[in-house]
């Protein structure tokens, strides 16, 4: 009776590894699975009724239901009818042996009318796989600083070349007032003057008076020419001093605007360090698909290993002390290992009309739990055809070489529902998709402790919605931007080991979303540029002051230059 009920858990096992690859997508599991570590909960297996026969030998199970072990109020596997005959003459060598087993009504995520939960010792928690693939969007450039904080990190250079130029203002009008006291001014004219006319009234007498005049007009020539050139050359310095001082000046004016721009692109808000949105809002939607595929390829796998390996990790076996003596060796005739139980096929058909859950169609091939002694890996052919949704799941699981295992699988959804989904869950802008259908194809191979797992998902006639509380003006422009979004795209490759994945994830909603959150920053950006730009103005606007002031004295000295350079001419003119 043991061997008829192990049989019986044994197809059931069948059932849930078709489960298992299924649950993969986990597109209908709103919830992801319990956090990491948790240790995993036996699932509850419920029989309506059993019937067995010995000639032939077989057995009739009704009923089935293997409780999902994360919602116990949903069964993961459920069957009407599981049906198959053992192989008689295999049993006498100890061996089990089942050509086909007959699945009928098979269907997964059925509902349940009572818990299907067990009492079970909690373990330690521990961080389990995928677990860095749940990173939440964060955004601390968001955060725009105080005027005065961002005054005090950043150098104002306009600070720094408006006391630059009011020291230069200073020194050069200093140094050209210096130098125009040293050179002839209006007394220095007269003195000229009182020369030229006494010149005149000499050279109306003898003619030696005439020749003495005209060495001395000669002389004052000269005098006037140097007092000229000395003049020309100080008004041509301030010229050029007050020339340089203005563009100085008018490119200072223009330094606050820079400094504040500068300053806030450095230390105001940016969306250059968001990295990949998309993928920080979808990532974890993805890690929960990838962690609730391999919580039940962590049920099913320890079972297609050969049994003397789950065995030896219960209790170490040691050899015992011979009880007799040496004796002869004798050779058997002994054929090639099988293993002790094979289930060559499992044929799974789902209820003809109606039916609850998502119904399977298809087959399993090449079971068993010695997959060393078979010549064939495990192979999963099941769909849902004319279902919604709609799916087809291929799956080889190749452990007959233990070092080199090898899992590949192939599953493609049509038409899933997506309402419900959250992404971005638990960080600061959460989206609920109210509304949606969505098309996956997962492909994927594990092997050597290493994986690659490829993503494609399109969602369409989708709707919308961020639940951020309090989310203020990024809520609502990533709002605004998602509201015009009815349609997108899903890419996505996951590779490295379990416990250190890598995922890279493209998808349509990248742009839009970037977009919405690079608007935010850039209006927030502007306005603490113009905030320091105003504080900036007021901190160099008394050194443009008083630098104004320089340039002003400087244009009445330049004044004053060009009317002596003009009566000094004038003078020449008159020799």
């Amino acid at each position: 009776m043991v061997r008829w009920w192990g049989l019986g858990a044994f197809a059931g096992l069948v059932l849930l590894l078709a489960g298992g690859w299924w649950l993969f997508a986990d597109y209908w599991l709103e919830r992801s699975v319990e956090k990491a570590g948790t240790a995993m909960v036996g699932a509850r297996v419920e029989l309506d009724g059993a019937d067995l026969g010995l000639f032939p030998i077989r057995v009739e199970l009704t009923g089935l239901r293997v409780t999902n072990p994360r919602r116990p109020m949903r069964n993961a596997v459920a069957a009407k009818r599981i049906a198959f005959r053992l192989d008689t003459r295999e049993l006498v060598f100890g061996r089990t042996r089942i050509d086909e087993v007959a699945v009928e009504g098979a269907a997964l995520d059925t509902p349940r009318a009572t818990s299907g939960a067990l009492a079970t010792r909690k373990r330690r928690q521990e961080p389990g796989p995928f677990r860095r693939l749940t990173g939440q969007l964060e955004l601390p450039g968001f955060r725009v600083p105080a005027v005065a904080e961002v005054l005090a990190k950043g150098e104002v250079q306009s600070v720094s070349a408006a006391r630059e130029l009011e020291r230069d203002a200073a020194d050069s009008r200093q140094r050209l007032a210096g130098r125009a006291e040293d050179l002839p001014d209006e007394a220095q004219v007269r003195a000229y003057r009182q020369r030229l006319d006494r010149l005149r009234k000499e050279a109306e007498g003898t003619l030696a008076s005439l020749v003495k005049s005209g060495g001395e007009a000669a002389k004052l020539k000269r005098d006037i020419d140097a007092d000229v050139d000395r003049l020309q050359a100080l008004k041509k310095d301030v010229d050029a001093t007050r020339k340089r001082l203005k563009a100085k000046l008018a490119e200072l004016r223009r330094m606050p605007g820079e400094d504040a721009r500068r300053l806030a692109t450095r230390y105001g808000p940016s969306a250059e360090g968001l990295g990949n949105v998309a993928e920080a809002f979808l990532g974890p939607k993805v890690a929960g698909w990838l962690r609730s595929g391999w919580y039940w390829y962590a049920v099913v796998e320890p079972y297609l290993a050969p049994a003397r390996e789950r065995l030896a990790k219960r209790r170490e076996v040691t050899a015992s002390k011979p009880l007799r003596g040496t004796g002869l060796d004798i050779h058997f005739a002994s054929g090639p290992a099988e293993p002790t139980t094979v289930v060559r096929e499992v044929v799974l058909s789902k209820a003809a009309k109606g039916g609850e859950g998502l119904g399977l169609n298809g087959r399993i091939t090449d079971m068993t739990p010695q997959p060393g002694l078979w010549p064939r890996p495990l192979q999963v052919e099941v769909a849902n055809p004319g279902g919604s949704p709609g799916f087809t799941l291929g799956a080889v699981l190749d452990h007959r070489d233990p070092a080199a295992a090898s899992d590949r699988i192939d599953l493609r959804v049509r038409g899933a529902p997506v309402a419900g989904w959250v992404l971005g869950e638990g960080g600061p802008l959460p989206v609920r998709v109210q509304q949606g259908r969505s098309d996956i194809a997962v492909t994927g191979r594990l092997a050597e402790g290493q994986m690659d797992v490829r993503v494609e998902a399109t969602v369409s006639d989708a709707r919308m919605a961020v639940g951020a509380e309090g989310g203020g003006e990024l809520a609502r422009a990533v709002a605004d931007a998602l509201a015009r979004v009815d349609r997108f795209t899903l890419s996505g490759r996951i590779t490295g080991s379990p416990e250190d994945p890598r995922l890279r994830l493209d998808s349509s909603l990248e742009r839009p979303l970037r977009q919405a959150v690079t608007e935010v920053a850039r209006a927030r950006g502007k306005a603490l540029e113009e905030a320091l730009r105003g504080r900036v103005r007021e901190q160099i606007e008394p050194l443009l002051a008083q630098a104004d002031e320089r340039l002003t004295a400087l244009g009445k000295l330049d004044q004053r230059l060009a009317a002596r350079l003009a009566a000094f001419k004038d003078l020449r003119a008159r020799l």
